[in-house]
């Protein structure tokens, strides 16, 4: 299913003010987002779309400004929401003049660490909780390289796509689960006593 995407209509709102009203249009955000090819993406990307069930699929314009914003300025996800939404030329850049959507919600999207990060990582601490786990991940000179919140469902397919590494989890009830789960896949887990 492609994404409803969003189009300026040019008509006012008796209760949202436009972006292009409030905010200056020299910015340089402002000029490169009017110098991309919003439809052409549209077109490309709405190609790999599939009627299928499942989350339905968030604007094009939306996550590929989002994407351009993040790689641009070495964003982790958390801080790229953060920019967002406080800042009305990151909504301008994704959204366009209709003023900006709902925030992004970062645990559905599911985006990506970056890849020269990933392969950085030589330990990672491991918080367990109920619903969301909380990962820290250290580069081998102990540099912080990745610090994301997942899923429990999430939890074996981001170690899965990690290369080997030490996992370190304090012990407690499900721990030993997660130790042998995670061990399969083949990191060297550690478990802390508490």
């Amino acid at each position: 299913m492609r994404p409803k995407e969003r189009r300026d209509s040019g008509q006012s709102d008796l209760f949202k003010a436009r972006l292009d009203q409030i905010v200056d249009l020299g910015h340089p955000l402002a000029r490169l987002a009017a110098t991309i090819d919003w439809r052409f993406l549209e077109e490309r990307f709405g190609a790999v779309y599939t009627d299928k069930l499942g989350q339905p699929p968030l604007p094009t314009r939306l996550m590929a400004g989002l994407s351009i914003l993040k790689h641009t300025h070495d964003l982790s996800d958390e801080e790229l929401c953060a920019r967002w939404i406080e800042n009305p030329y990151y909504q301008l850049f994704c959204d366009g003049m209709d003023g900006p959507a709902p925030a992004p919600s970062w645990g559905c999207m599911g985006l990506p660490a970056k890849e020269s990060d990933m392969s950085t990582i030589a330990i990672i601490g491991l918080d367990i909780a109920k619903n969301v786990f909380q990962v820290h991940g250290a580069a081998a000179d102990g540099a912080p390289v990745l610090k994301r919140q997942i899923r429990r469902g999430q939890v074996l397919t981001f170690f899965a796509n990690l290369s080997p590494c030490v996992v370190a989890l304090e012990a407690c009830f499900t721990a030993h689960f997660w130790a042998r789960e995670i061990g399969k896949i083949g990191h060297e887990v550690r478990m802390i006593p508490p």
